[in-house]
């Protein structure tokens, strides 16, 4: 598959849903500390990232890693979020299945992807 959803735990706050470990096989890596978040129908993935505070007294947030490539970054986020959901739909009395409303990546994986 490329990514797979290790760990879900549910933690539901505000938008929130939950945080979850995603491993990159290609790259024998893993992604501790990634959100799965849900608001007025929308859900999307978040990659690690730290909190901070700004000039101006604001609370920002800066990612952790970064996947400069726009479309590269929209294909491993889709691919995320999907093992995401097939994690939760394997465990469905660990946590709820959340259904992934992006485009799935692309099967044909010679553009370059790297993952």
């Amino acid at each position: 598959m490329g990514i797979v959803c290790v760990d879900f735990k549910e933690y539901k706050s505000g938008c929130l849903e939950g945080f979850c470990t995603i491993y990159v096989e290609k790259w024998d890596a893993e992604i501790p500390g990634c959100k799965i978040f849900s608001k007025e129908g929308r859900k999307w993935f978040s990659v690690p990232s730290k909190e901070y505070t700004d000039d101006s007294g604001d609370q920002k947030w800066q990612p952790l890693f970064r996947i400069r490539d726009k479309e590269k970054f929209k294909a491993f986020n889709t691919m995320a979020f999907q093992a995401v959901s097939e994690w939760r739909a394997a465990n469905p009395a660990e946590a709820p299945v959340v259904q992934p409303e992006r485009v799935t990546a692309p099967e044909d994986n010679s553009g370059g992807l790297p993952f």
